[in-house]
């Protein structure tokens, strides 16, 4: 006899998760430890629990889950929601869409979860980027035209305090990964030329849990660096990049713009593909695409980066053996 799986859906929110067992009532539990124990343990089994991603609030839960031996899938929101609109629900309320993850949850993409020494780094990584933009409004605010002299100290101030934490909690972070077992990588992305501490940062942060087993080509995808093409019949328009995670985007944003500056591969790519009627734009995306594949390679090889030799060396190389 077969074991039929159970598929459960779960809509978080900050005090409250409404579930919904596939075939049944949405029922409304606490977002609190005791309660989600207590929910776990009513649940059938085997089950599969699909949530969406709900800024930070999914974690209890699927941790808590996690324990008691259920599995739990992360979905991305917004391709939940196409999808539930895709069979027909046009509602959108809390009941709704957890009936609508226990229904479609298993046609649905699984984001991988970070591993619990990840996130810890991933959350810090994110307070200080958090307070870097900060620091980067109130350095536009202090840049009005006739700005009262009150308001100017009072900006000045609060932006010199700003950044002196943002310094402590960088170096907080770089102690954090070298107690950790992510060193070795934080090492490893920083070795690629142009890639600076805090793209490495980012990187080790962002990048998807399985990048060790996925493809350069999904990673791209993820952090929104794949061209999508636009054609259809007769009809080919300019292809485009998705939205990704802007936090991995940013990062590799910035090391493009170092490597441009910097080395020579990037410095021609970006005239070559300038001078092909590409838009500074599009040849900046290249070059961080390129400076993404080098990371996702040095991670999955799990060694430095070593500059390719010139084509020369490795026909000689190639005679001699």
């Amino acid at each position: 006899m077969d074991i039929v799986t159970v598929q459960v859906g779960g809509d978080v929110a900050k005090d409250q998760i409404v579930v919904c067992v596939q075939g049944g009532k949405p029922f409304k539990v606490r977002n609190t430890e005791e309660a989600l124990r207590a929910a776990a343990q009513s649940l059938p089994r085997p089950c599969i629990v699909h949530l969406e991603r709900s800024g930070g609030y999914e974690r209890l839960m699927a941790r808590v889950f996690g324990e008691s031996g259920i599995q739990v899938r992360l979905h991305n929101p917004l391709k939940a929601r196409r999808l539930a609109q895709a069979v027909g629900a046009t509602a959108k309320t809390d009941p709704v869409d957890a009936k609508g993850l226990a229904e479609t949850g298993t046609l649905l993409p699984v984001s991988p979860v970070k591993s619990a020494e990840r996130q810890k780094l991933a959350d810090l990584s994110r307070a200080i980027q958090t307070i870097k933009k900060t620091i980067g409004q109130y350095k536009k605010r202090r840049s009005m035209p006739e700005l009262d002299q009150t308001a100017m100290t009072a900006y000045k101030q609060v932006i010199e305090g700003l950044t002196r934490e943002v310094k402590i909690l960088e170096k907080a972070f770089v102690k954090k990964v070298k107690a950790s077992s992510l060193a070795e990588r934080y090492r490893i992305i920083k070795s690629i030329p142009d890639v600076g501490p805090v793209t490495a940062r980012i990187s080790l942060c962002e990048l998807p849990e399985n990048v060790a087993t996925t493809t350069a080509a999904r990673v791209s995808s993820f952090c929104g660096l794949a061209p999508i093409d636009d054609s259809s019949g007769k009809h080919t328009g300019p292809a485009r990049i998705g939205h990704g995670n802007m936090r991995l985007k940013a990062g590799m944003y910035m090391s493009a713009i170092s490597a441009i500056r910097h080395q020579k591969w990037a410095k021609e790519l970006y005239a070559r593909l300038r001078a092909t009627s590409r838009t500074h734009q599009q040849a900046v995306v290249a070059i961080m695409r390129r400076q993404l594949v080098r990371i996702v390679s040095v991670v999955q090889r799990g060694t430095a980066w070593k500059p390719t030799p010139p084509e020369s060396i490795r026909k000689t190389k190639l005679t001699t053996t």
